[in-house]
């Protein structure tokens, strides 16, 4: 349960990041010169199209860097950063074809009637770039649910996703726990199509969505933080003194041996690869 917490905290936190980024990068490439907008864009690509697996690896080599200058582990913040990262490009590129579909005669009249920048953006701009942020933050936070290849080179010890939990049990061979971890993300997913929906369904005032749909997602973020401290402490209080942590190398140890130590000893095994 708290593996399932983690993960959708990690999503929303990393999603709601990456959008405000991406928007305002978004912006940014569109105020730019054209004869640097390619050279951005250039850049705002390499992640799109560079596999997972060179992602993690140079993510994983960056952070094993930092962490010797800078005494840190590898954990929850290396993750976050990492799926910021990855996600910004995504909502780069729902934002921007936006921004080309405006007229800049909205901008401009904004400014010859006493508008100040803020205002402009506040008023013009992000009312007519509320339905690509909101696209922005649902495939960001699509990408960051079902992530596993960059998740599973930067997570440490002491957190996990969904995907690397699915993962590492199914290499111990199909359960019941695989197969009830897999139907959460498949259900979520669905919730995720239908609200996505039914959120572009609605009509009204444009800024007032999308102020309803930023502040909704705060507070699923501080609820989910909330609940995810409170079974940390609950389990590391209740639970420390029973379980076994074993680092070793893949496939050392049989699957069978652990079950057979734990229905002997009452002790569950919480076995880790590298």
């Amino acid at each position: 349960m708290l593996i399932l917490i983690q993960t959708f905290f990690l999503a929303f936190l990393s999603s709601i990041l990456a959008t405000a980024i991406g928007t305002f990068g978004a912006i940014f490439i569109y105020q730019a010169r054209r004869k640097h907008q390619h050279a951005i864009l250039s850049l705002n690509n390499i992640l799109m199209v560079a596999p997972d697996v060179m992602i993690g690896a140079s993510f994983l080599i960056l952070f094993t860097r930092l962490a010797e200058l800078f005494h840190f582990n590898l954990g929850f913040m290396t993750v976050l950063l990492s799926h910021i990262a990855f996600s910004i490009p995504i909502v780069v590129l729902m934002v921007l074809p936006r921004l080309k579909e405006m007229n800049d005669d909205m901008i401009n009249a904004a400014y010859d009637l006493g508008a100040t920048p803020w205002q402009m953006l506040k008023e013009v701009m992000l009312p007519y770039l509320t339905p690509g942020i909101i696209s922005g933050f649902f495939m960001a936070f699509t990408y960051s649910l079902d992530d596993f290849a960059v998740t599973f080179f930067v997570t440490g010890n002491g957190f996990s996703t969904l995907s690397v939990e699915i993962y590492s049990r199914a290499r111990r061979g199909i359960s019941l726990e695989i197969n009830a971890l897999s139907t959460i993300v498949f259900i979520f997913s669905i919730l995720l199509v239908i609200g996505y929906y039914f959120i572009h369904k609605i009509r009204g005032i444009v800024m007032r969505r999308l102020y309803s749909f930023v502040l909704g997602v705060i507070a699923v973020i501080l609820v989910l933080f909330g609940v995810s401290v409170y079974m940390q402490k609950t389990m590391s209080s209740t639970s420390q003194s029973n379980k076994l942590v074993i680092y070793n190398w893949e496939d050392y140890i049989a699957p069978d041996l652990i079950t057979k130590f734990t229905d002997e000893t009452g002790i569950e095994v919480q076995y880790e690869t590298f």
